[in-house]
């Protein structure tokens, strides 16, 4: 699977530094002194990554000649996890290391995150968990269907997800908080930041053995998950 990983690697080095760059000049705007922005701006660096590779696997027609070779389907596709994995532990190191240096560029008055906040467990746990959902989500439509098919279903489906998210979260503000707080915190909070600050309260509130649990679990099981079904799905695809 390492080989496989050195392949992807090799074909898209250059251009996962062309997005490493657009990532670093984002970032450096005002835009991404807001934790909420940033947190976006990385989760797309390491998701932008991995889609450079499905598009040059693609162009390459590389699954057809992954067909040709002895190589079981299903040691394909944990190949493509290990990828995905490695390139979240990267984006982490950029991701992290890039808020230690806004910090140093940004006057704090602008600076509209907190860096303690966004280098610490809690975030580092919120940055794991974002990323690893968006992959186990995508990665099952493109194995099972292909770039284009898969692609219009995962399109249509965070879309669906997000229409759900922001519904339940309008009701639960409007049944939970009064008129006054909900403007307040539409025009005062860091959404970021308070992602992050809800994860400590989580943290606090139920023991650092307990979360270590709950976050191993809600890492594992859609990774889990995702990976068997891609491997259903992918034995199941004709090229």
């Amino acid at each position: 699977m390492l080989k496989l990983c050195w392949k992807d690697y090799l074909a898209c080095r250059w251009i996962w530094l062309l997005a490493l760059l657009i990532f670093g000049l984002n970032a450096v705007t005002p835009m991404g002194w807001f934790s909420l922005a940033y947190m976006l701006m990385g989760a797309a660096l390491v998701f932008g990554c991995l889609l450079i590779m499905v598009v040059i696997e693609d162009k390459n027609k590389t699954e057809t000649l992954y067909g040709s070779l002895p190589l079981k389907r299903s040691t394909i596709v944990r190949g493509k996890y290990l990828l995905a994995l490695l390139l979240t532990m990267a984006g982490g190191i950029v991701v992290f290391g890039g808020v230690f240096l806004i910090s140093r560029i940004a006057k704090a008055p602008h600076l509209r995150m907190d860096p303690r906040l966004m280098v610490s467990v809690d975030g580092a746990v919120g940055y794991g968990l974002v990323v690893i959902g968006i992959i186990a989500l995508y990665l099952p439509f493109y194995l099972g269907f292909g770039l284009a098919r898969g692609s219009f279903w995962f399109s249509a489906a965070v879309m669906a997800l997000s229409l759900a998210l922001f519904g339940a979260e309008r009701f639960l503000a409007r049944t939970l908080l009064s008129r006054a707080a909900i403007l307040r915190m539409s025009v005062d909070e860091d959404i970021g930041g308070a992602f992050i600050r809800l994860i400590g309260s989580l943290r606090e509130s139920v023991g650092v053995p307990a979360f270590v649990l709950l976050v191993a679990l809600a890492a594992a099981i859609p990774a889990g998950l995702s990976l068997a079904i891609s491997i259903r799905l992918y034995q199941r695809r004709e090229f």
